[in-house]
């Protein structure tokens, strides 16, 4: 398989701060990748050493399959790239501003130029392919977004009359909560066998066990909850 963008073990440090550890990335060519997390997770410096603004500390990274150290004007001729820290002229409409940028791209299609201006995180589902989840620096997961959305369920248990909680908690069941009759918590790999049998297993007794499919929005809420980071 051919990667756009690879990284192997890129580790970058600020002083005493490792803003980066160990990242090992791949988004294969014609994907639409998302990668998110809280603030000071590391995607900025991620772009930035993919873009060779920044070097790493260790590791390597390329894109397009060129070490990003070596890109070449005729490398970045098809790579946009927008800073964070980017000033735009106020006067600028984003309109202006895409036929601004148009004359800088030979290849540019104002068709996906479109596309990627005017979509939020609410709708990602519906656009991106690939998502990935960064946290301190460390890539938590990277997969196709319909495997992530498959895996994730809310999950509500009512229990009976005599109720019995689990002793102790798999890993995979995060953010829960619990009152006197009902148990919440999120499964983060569900299946439509195992997951009941589990449930079932645990909670001794229970009357109901319900499970609710999540959007992205709340599976990244649930994932920035967990005291673990991870899923």
């Amino acid at each position: 398989m051919s990667y756009a963008i690879k990284t192997e073990e890129l580790s970058k440090r600020f002083g005493r701060v490792q803003a980066l550890n160990g990242l090992n990335l791949k988004v294969p060519e014609g994907a639409i990748y998302a990668l998110v997390g809280p603030n000071g997770a590391g995607k900025t410096t991620t772009l930035k050493l993919l873009m060779n603004v920044l070097r790493p500390t260790s590791g390597n990274c390329e894109v397009l399959g060129v070490a990003s150290e070596k890109l070449r004007y005729c490398d970045l001729a098809v790579i946009g790239y927008v800073s964070e820290n980017q000033d735009m002229p106020d006067w600028m409409t984003g309109r202006y501003l895409l036929s601004y940028l148009r004359p800088f791209y030979p290849t540019w299609d104002d068709g996906v130029a479109y596309e990627i201006s005017s979509h939020d995180l609410h709708d990602l589902e519906s656009f991106v392919s690939h998502v990935g989840y960064l946290d301190r620096g460390c890539l938590c997961f990277s997969e196709e977004i319909s495997f992530l959305v498959e895996r994730f369920r809310e999950v509500e248990v009512t229990l009976g009359a005599t109720p019995r909680m689990p002793v102790d908690w798999p890993k995979n069941w995060i953010c829960r909560e619990s009152s006197s009759a009902v148990v919440r918590f999120i499964e983060t790999r569900f299946d439509s066998e195992s997951t009941p049998t589990e449930i079932n297993r645990r909670f001794v007794g229970s009357r109901n066990v319900s499970f609710t499919p999540m959007s992205l929005r709340a599976i990244f809420t649930a994932v920035a909850r967990s005291s673990s980071g991870t899923a």
